[in-house]
């Protein structure tokens, strides 16, 4: 028996997630959708919002209660790092599960947008999980009390087994028996042999499970390639991709985020910390006196032909001078830290951040979330994936790294 069917007569948490519906499948590349759940409608493709991101804007910006007001993505996707130490004193019940716990609330407190997802990162080498692993990382989610689609991680990367299948249901079932107002998501690393992936998939799809999340994590191109021949025309599975990279490599500066939802993904989220260069280092105590509308000057100076911002005109991370060669001055996008202004003042507000990550991040959610839902949309809705493409400047001039992308006619155009 199906495990939600069990679960449904007994009226088990599966509210949480109402109803997925992806209506339309270009027969190019690309789906549109909407997904129905507890905290609201949206359409897809759209792109959900990393706490790590949040936080950069609620340090930008420490006078606003509420940083969601200014992020319109409609979910939020909180991210555990674990690694087996980790999950070692998470089992002793001591106080780094109750830190662990107030972490999880702390991010939830600034954003009411739409539903909270938790993601489970494990360390790369964390090949595989017990189910005692497995529970406490269900109750850190459920006792957290702000989780509304908690995540499973796969408990046997590499191979697919009864094993897993065991292990994995139980899960699901403590989850929604002991959570009722939570859903279960399976998280599927994409690192794995292809056709593992794909009977995953089809043993989660078996179970009735309305979304699963995959993560890009190294070299992931056999479990993409089995989750665009598995998932691209199934309607009633939400198809997640987190931990992406936001740029391609260092000299690549390419942003892959934006390309994804061309892969049949219906939402992306990103790796935390910014792709495009600027420190990563936190600091709280300059955000303290640091916000949009008051800019208090720092000794710090920004480098500014190191620096690199994304231009979603070029869906690429670009320096000033190279943007300025390329779109001249006006910025491309209407983020609070463009609007209304030009990209010399762009790069002087940066200056004023000890961390010039915080505003370089807050621009680029902004700007990346905003071409995701409109330009890349509509190129999807109306089959035109080829021009959009042909019209981004980046993405052509990196073409040799992106195969999958561009097409025979692409590759013999000399516009740039």
């Amino acid at each position: 028996m199906r495990l939600f069917k069990a679960l449904i007569r007994r009226n088990l948490g599966i509210m949480v997630l109402k109803d997925v519906k992806i209506s339309d499948i270009s027969e190019i590349r690309g789906r549109l959708g909407r997904i129905d759940t507890k905290k609201g409608q949206f359409k897809t493709p759209t792109r959900g919002l990393m706490n790590t991101e949040l936080r950069k804007f609620f340090q930008a910006n420490r006078t606003l209660r509420e940083a969601s007001d200014f992020f319109d993505n409609p979910f939020l996707e909180i991210v555990i790092d674990l690694d087996r130490f980790k999950i070692s004193k998470l089992q002793s019940k001591s106080g780094n599960f109750e830190n662990k716990i107030r972490s999880i609330k702390k991010d939830k407190a600034t954003y009411d947008k739409g539903p909270v997802i938790c993601f489970p990162r494990l360390k790369k080498e964390v090949l595989s999980l017990s189910e005692t692993d497995i529970n406490v990382i269900i109750e850190l989610q459920g006792d957290s009390q702000v989780i509304d689609l908690a995540g499973i991680p796969d408990p046997r990367h590499g191979n697919y087994s009864v094993e897993f299948e065991n292990i994995f249901r139980r899960a699901a079932k403590k989850l929604v028996t002991r959570y009722p107002d939570i859903y279960p998501v399976p998280f599927i690393r994409l690192d794995q042999d292809g056709d593992v992936v794909k009977r995953k998939i089809n043993w989660l799809q078996a179970q009735g499970f309305k979304m699963i999340s995959f993560i890009i994590i190294g070299d992931s191109k056999a479990g993409e390639f089995a989750v665009r021949n598995t998932l691209s025309e199934v309607e009633d599975i939400w198809v997640h991709l987190t931990n992406i990279n936001k740029q391609f490599k260092k000299d690549v500066p390419v942003g892959v985020v934006n390309l994804k939802p061309l892969d049949y993904f219906d939402t992306v989220s990103s790796r935390k910390g910014y792709g495009g260069g600027g420190k990563t280092g936190e600091s709280d105590r300059f955000a303290e006196v640091v916000n949009l509308t008051e800019w208090i000057p720092s000794f710090v100076t920004t480098k500014e032909d190191k620096v690199k911002r994304f231009a979603c005109s070029t869906l690429g991370f670009l320096t000033k001078k190279e943007y300025i060669m390329r779109k001249g001055k006006q910025p491309d996008c209407s983020c609070p830290l463009c609007k209304g202004s030009s990209i010399d003042d762009f790069y002087d507000k940066l200056r004023l951040f000890k961390d010039e990550g915080i505003p370089l991040t807050v621009h680029e959610v902004f700007s990346s979330t905003n071409e995701i839902e409109g330009p890349l949309t509509t190129s999807i809705k109306k089959d035109l994936q080829e021009d959009y493409l042909r019209s981004k400047p980046t993405v052509i001039e990196f073409q040799k790294y992106f195969p999958e992308y561009i097409t025979p006619k692409i590759k013999q155009l000399n516009d740039y």
